[in-house]
């Protein structure tokens, strides 16, 4: 089965927009991808009927009602992990790119060997990205977030709270749901409430951890198994 990918376009100039699909059908036929396109014209309108859907967001900088930079700041609120790509005929903007963790830059006009060696490189981004990330449905709308990010989760009665450099995300789940959804991603739980990412441990005292900034329990129940699992994560170091 072909692989899919979901790609969002937001560029308001049309024959960028032909251009640039012309070229993912292309890549799709020979590479043997498939790739599912939504196009908006302005960062406004993506930003507005943005689901958290998008593998990569092709963006325009120079845009009416919200510029690509202004966009891109507001998508990496509510997602880390699709993979973004600024297009424009602006190459001194490219240093504004890391801001959003942009992936690459594409300047105007698009040329096919260029695009195709880059898009092999996003994909492959991307690919990386997807086995790392979680899609949450929060009170506010559903969040994507890179595992990595989050410090750890707490629960509280019917909802789990993900806490993050980005904010803290409220999800209705279980706590049991939230520890199988990571279980092969290096985090353990140090009390019945807290469920940690053991890369965010920064010091572990006799019945607390220090993670994100913040001291979280450690209860005596799951302290040999917490101390075990960062043990394994550790090498023993």
């Amino acid at each position: 089965m072909e692989e899919t990918f979901n790609i969002d376009i937001v560029e308001d100039d049309e024959g960028s927009v032909r251009a640039l699909t012309s070229m993912l059908a292309r890549y799709g036929k020979e590479a043997g991808v498939q790739f599912t396109v939504r196009t908006f014209a302005d960062g406004f309108a993506f930003i507005c009927d943005y689901d958290g859907s998008a593998d990569v967001v092709f963006m325009d900088i120079e845009m009416p009602n919200l510029n690509g930079l202004d966009a891109a700041k507001k998508l990496r609120r509510v997602d880390g992990s699709a993979v973004l790509v600024f297009i424009t005929n602006l190459a001194q903007y490219a240093i504004n790119g890391y801001e959003v963790d942009a992936t690459d830059f594409i300047v105007k006009p698009l040329a096919w060997p260029s695009f195709s060696l880059k898009l092999k490189k996003i994909l492959h981004t991307c690919a990386r990205r997807r086995a790392a990330s979680v899609r949450l449905d929060t009170q506010e709308g559903q969040v994507v977030l890179e595992r990595g990010e989050i410090y750890y989760a707490e629960s509280d009665k019917h909802y789990v709270t993900f806490h993050t450099a980005r904010g803290n995300f409220r999800v209705r789940m279980s706590m049991a749901e939230a520890e199988a959804s990571f279980k092969d991603y290096n985090f353990a739980r140090c009390s019945t409430s807290f469920l940690v990412n053991l890369a965010r441990v920064t010091r572990i005292r006799r019945d607390s951890v220090s993670v994100g900034g913040e001291e979280l329990p450690l209860s005596r129940t799951k302290k040999q198994s917490f101390l075990d699992a960062l043990t394994l994560f550790t090498g023993g170091n």
